[in-house]
C-alpha cells in the first residue's frame, strides 16, 4: 500500500498528538517527590554550616540569619534552597516541681528571657508536658527542676526527642552538650548554689548549635 505524503503526515500527527497525551497522563499521575528539609539556626550561615548537607535539600534559615558569597556560591552547586522564613526557631522553657523555689526562678527565667516559668505538682507530669512541648517543636531546650532527679532523666529519655542529663558544673555541662547534643536540663535546685544554678542555666540557653552537635553527630553518621 502506498501512502501520500498527505496521509503520512497526518499519521504522524496522530501518533505524536498521543505519545504528548501518554506523557501528560504519566506525568500527572507520579507521586510527588518528597524534598528533605533542615533546619540551622546559626545566625552566620558559612560553607562549614552546610558542607555536609545532601544535594537538592530545603535548608531553613533564621530571619536574621546572614549568609556568606561562599556559603551561597556552594548551595548553588549543591541546589539547596536556602529559605530564611521558614526557619521554626528555638523555644527555651524553664519548668519547676513544686513551689520552693518560685520567686528565685522567675528572676532568673527573667534575666535570661526566657519568658514565663512552667510549674507542676509533679514531675511526671510535668515531663510529659515536656515531651509533648518538644514533639510540637524539636529545637526546644529546657531547663527543670525537680528533687526526682532519676525519675525525670528515665522518663525524659524515653522520648526519641530529648536528651536529658544532668550535670552540676560548667565542664560536665560543656562535655554533655558536646557527646549526647543534650537538649534538656535536669537540677536538683537543693543540689545546687543559686548562683551556681544561674550560670549553668545561662550556659546551657546561650550554647550555639554548633557547640551541642559534632561528637553525636559524627557517630550517628557511621551508623547511618
Amino acid at each position: 500500500m502506498n501512502w501520500s505524503a498527505a496521509e503520512v503526515e497526518e499519521v504522524v500527527r496522530e501518533v505524536l498528538l498521543r505519545i504528548q497525551s501518554t506523557t501528560s497522563l504519566q506525568a500527572g499521575k507520579q507521586p510527588k517527590t518528597e524534598v528533605a528539609v533542615v533546619e540551622i539556626g546559626d545566625r552566620v550561615i558559612a560553607t562549614a554550616q552546610i558542607a555536609g548537607i545532601a544535594e537538592n535539600t530545603r535548608v531553613r534559615l533564621h530571619r536574621k540569619a546572614v549568609v556568606t558569597p561562599a556559603a551561597r556560591d556552594l548551595a548553588a552547586e549543591r541546589n539547596l534552597v536556602l529559605e530564611k522564613n521558614g526557619f521554626k526557631g528555638e523555644e527555651n522553657l524553664f519548668y519547676v516541681v513544686g513551689q520552693s523555689t518560685t520567686r528565685f526562678t522567675e528572676v532568673l527565667a527573667n534575666g535570661l528571657h526566657l519568658g514565663q516559668v512552667l510549674h507542676a505538682e509533679t514531675t511526671e507530669e510535668c515531663v510529659l508536658s515536656i515531651i509533648a512541648r518538644f514533639t510540637a517543636m524539636p529545637n526546644t531546650r529546657c531547663v527543670l527542676l525537680t528533687e526526682d532527679i532519676d525519675i525525670a532523666l528515665c522518663l525524659a529519655n524515653r522520648s526519641k526527642m530529648i536528651r536529658a542529663v544532668s550535670v552540676y558544673d560548667s565542664q560536665r555541662l560543656k562535655k554533655a552538650l558536646i557527646d549526647v547534643s543534650a537538649n534538656m536540663l535536669v537540677l536538683n535546685p537543693d543540689q545546687i548554689a543559686q548562683a551556681d544554678l544561674a550560670a549553668l542555666c545561662e550556659s546551657f540557653f546561650t550554647a550555639s548549635k554548633s557547640e551541642r552537635c559534632s561528637r553525636l553527630n559524627a557517630v550517628m553518621e557511621k551508623i547511618n
